[in-house]
């Protein structure tokens, strides 16, 4: 590739093999890449009811009586995208009476949009084996009535485990399926050329998600670049990543394996599980402080199994508690195993920050994987409420890091935000890295 004048490019181009295309005044750009998608949760949501358009739970309630009148034969309702802080009015989460009033025959599962929190139906409690008896799972939570102890429906973090192994296990050719059509639906985007997909899970599924792409990438049918991404939660599972990229070193030009995901908390809305220190949430019972997903210890130990195998890793962090658990692990690991020489470690999301976390990250060379397409439509509207005013002036503080060498990333996240156009429905997709400094506070602006 070169940039110049016509006539030293025509000099420099090809005899005889060069192709000149006029595009009559219009800018040319190189393909965005987006570094944080979850291709495979995105095209299995759109199996479910798309619930992203409920602005209340009588319209979410309709949605799902419109999804099981389209597939009446269902034997489990899925759906995912509700948001309850974009609701016409304050209202609680919807809870499992809520969800009866679609079906009391047929379990349902309505994941909110962060994917950090579910509303189930009584009939998915009750095949799941959850009630007043069910010890808290580690990692998450089972919301319950005050007065009786039932579980209210309201599954987060690791707690919607309980109520997935509901679900059917897809086959390598169901996923084949799904990627195929997500992936194209996201190469229509409009620039989008490659994607860092979170899609491959843990030990029990990496195989059958790992042959899936390999198929479609051996023969030819991915039409953007995918590099994924291992969200392991166990020791078992980050071994089983390393040894899967020992053995799957050459997938081709369209698709390769790329780091080892963590999670260490949850989600700053209506979930309130991102992980924060001091003050806790403003808006919450007292001592509200979100779910650290793992211990320091817990979370040290995966890190170094992945850096023993010279992985990179990337942890996910909303809340500044999270997000000193993991640069303590980074530095541990750093010390800990000489030979990692991976690529720089990062840190997904990276929004509740203190000034002398982000200060440590860009003497660390860690990066951060942010998502400026939160702040404008939800998040704005609630963070300080949510954290209070002594945290939110340092919160979502990417425009001072720029004077740091601080590595950062802008990206859309999928299924979170991914097909959201700039001008509403019918406007064109909004670039990856479109509005990184255009956002709620001062210090994230010009």
């Amino acid at each position: 590739m070169a940039v110049g004048a016509l006539e030293d490019i025509q000099a420099a181009a090809p005899s005889g093999g060069a192709q000149r295309v006029d595009l009559a005044g219009k800018v040319a750009v190189p393909g965005f890449n987006d570094s944080h998608l979850h291709l495979l949760n995105w095209g299995l949501g759109r199996q479910g009811a798309d619930l992203t358009g409920a602005r209340s739970i009588p319209e979410l309630i309709g949605l799902g009586r419109r999804h099981l009148q389209a597939a009446p034969a269902s034997e489990i309702i899925i759906g995912r995208g509700w948001n309850d802080e974009q609701f016409d009015r304050k209202a609680l989460p919807p809870r499992k009476e809520d969800l009866d009033r679609v079906s009391t025959s047929v379990p349902i599962i309505f994941t909110r949009v962060c994917g950090h929190v579910c509303a189930v139906n009584a009939k998915a409690l009750e095949l799941a084996g959850i009630n007043r008896g069910t010890q808290e799972p580690a990692g998450g939570s089972i919301e319950r009535d005050p007065l009786t102890g039932e579980p209210t429906g309201i599954l987060r973090e690791t707690a919607m485990e309980l109520v997935r192994v509901l679900l059917p296990t897809p086959t390598v050719a169901d996923l084949k399926r799904i990627l195929r059509q997500a992936a194209h639906s996201a190469a229509a985007l409009g620039g989008l050329t490659t994607v860092q997909a979170n899609d491959l899970n843990g030990r029990a599924a990496l195989s059958r998600e790992l042959e899936a792409y390999r198929q479609l990438a051996a023969a030819g049918e991915l039409p953007i670049r995918i590099n994924l991404q291992a969200a392991a939660a166990t020791l078992d599972d980050v071994r089983a990543y390393l040894e899967a990229k020992e053995e799957l070193r050459d997938l081709g030009p369209y698709l390769t394996l790329g780091p080892v995901k963590l999670y260490a908390d949850g989600s700053l809305g209506g979930a309130k599980t991102a992980a924060l220190g001091h003050p806790p949430y403003a808006d919450a019972p007292p001592h509200t402080e979100g779910i650290a997903l793992y211990s320091q210890e817990e979370l040290d130990a995966l890190v170094q199994t992945a850096a023993r195998g010279n992985s990179q890793v990337a942890v996910h962090a909303i809340g500044d508690r999270a997000l000193e658990m993991v640069l303590n692990s980074y530095v541990r690991a750093k010390q800990a195993v000489f030979g990692w020489t991976a690529r720089p470690p990062r840190v997904v999301h990276c929004q509740i920050a203190r000034l002398e976390q982000l200060r440590r990250m860009a003497a660390l060379g860690i990066v951060a994987d942010i998502q400026p397409v939160f702040v404008p439509p939800t998040d704005r509207h609630f963070v300080e409420s949510r954290i209070g005013k002594e945290s939110a002036p340092h919160s979502y503080a990417w425009k001072p890091c720029s004077s740091w060498a601080y590595k950062s990333r802008a990206v859309r996240t999928a299924p979170l935000k991914a097909a959201i156009p700039s001008g509403g429905a019918s406007g064109p997709p909004l670039p990856a890295t479109a509005g990184i400094l255009n956002s709620a506070w001062p210090h994230l602006t010009p």
